[in-house]
């Protein structure tokens, strides 16, 4: 008798283990669910004011709106690596993100770069736009078109002059597919680096390059007022404010790089983060107000990709543009 009450003691308190167990694991389940509980840093590699902070903040707005805190900030340095890697050593609790653009998340990886990670440590989130380029040349530029502008570099390369804001940066790599397409070697053409894409546009402007092929919202005050002239842009979809054709309707679908722009975080973020902020952006980009910002601030195109697709898709840019730099000869 003694032992059966020890044997029924014993399994009284296995199961109450077991209940205890249960209720601990789903606290902790409850817990994850509750995320977010504070306010979320979206750290920009970059400095205030270009296309990335651009896009964070109305990212932080739009999650703000939806009744979450959002803080955005700035840690440039080193192409975009010094606030990648700072993301990257962050807790993965997903109140440290990183908005991702090409040269931090893609292009770095290309050009010979010491990058102190590898594009398989993130944690990727989203894709979430794309910002075409647009091909570029002085308001009194003889050249009305595409066409005309690379007959005419067919016949005199070392004539020609084109600007840049980076030797490895998306204006450099959007020209160079374009050249080689072409069958022209762009090694024998001038590249003039500028210190950024307002200066890059202000130049072809006033004529010290030929021309340029800069994100679609550095260039579009100065082509509503005449100052330059957009030839095609690098998409199969029109821009709005931007007058300009298509690469397809300009008849040159090669000139198609685009700028990214992303979320990721550190390695091992908890599914229910990922989950969230994959929500969240996909309402964003069906609400029509958020849509609106998009194409007036950022000259940028929904691009939705959730995170492996988006992962997958980084590293074939990779693949495809390191290729590219070769051929370039562009190195850090």
């Amino acid at each position: 008798m003694k032992k059966k009450r020890i044997i029924t003691a014993l399994a009284v308190a296995t199961v109450a283990a077991i209940g205890l167990a249960g209720c601990s694991g789903n606290g902790g389940s409850a817990a994850e669910e509750d995320y977010p509980t504070s306010s979320i840093d979206i750290t920009v590699p970059f400095a205030p004011g270009g296309a990335t902070d651009t896009f964070a903040r109305m990212i932080a707005e739009y999650a703000e709106s939806e009744g979450h805190q959002a803080t955005v900030l700035n840690k440039e340095g080193a192409g975009g690596i010094v606030g990648t890697q700072a993301v990257l050593n962050s807790k993965p609790d997903g109140y440290s993100i990183a908005a991702t653009a090409a040269s931090s998340s893609l292009l770095n990886f290309t050009i010979g770069t010491d990058v102190p990670y590898d594009p398989e440590d993130f944690t990727y989130i989203s894709r979430v736009l794309l910002t075409p380029l647009a091909l570029v040349v002085p308001g009194d530029s003889p050249y009305q078109n595409v066409r005309e502008l690379l007959d005419a570099v067919k016949k005199n390369p070392g004539n020609f002059s084109f600007g840049t804001s980076a030797a490895g940066g998306p204006s450099t790599f959007g020209l160079g597919e374009l050249l080689i397409s072409e069958g022209i070697d762009p090694s024998e053409l001038k590249m003039v680096i500028f210190n950024g894409g307002a200066p890059t546009v202000t130049a072809v402007a006033g004529a010290q390059v030929d021309f340029a092929a800069q994100l679609a919202p550095e260039v579009m005050q100065l082509t509503k007022d005449g100052t330059i002239r957009a030839l095609a842009i690098s998409s199969d979809r029109p821009i709005a404010g931007l007058d300009a054709p298509t690469n397809e309707e300009a008849g040159v679908p090669a000139f198609s790089h685009q700028s990214v722009s992303g979320l990721a975080g550190p390695a091992d973020l908890p599914p229910n983060v990922v989950e969230f902020w994959q929500d969240l952006i996909q309402k964003a980009l069906d609400d029509p107000e958020f849509q609106k910002k998009v194409e007036e601030q950022l000259g940028a195109q929904p691009a939705y990709l959730s995170g492996a697709d988006y992962l997958e898709w980084n590293l074939d840019q990779i693949k495809t543009y390191t290729e590219l730099a070769a051929q370039l000869n562009i190195t850090e």
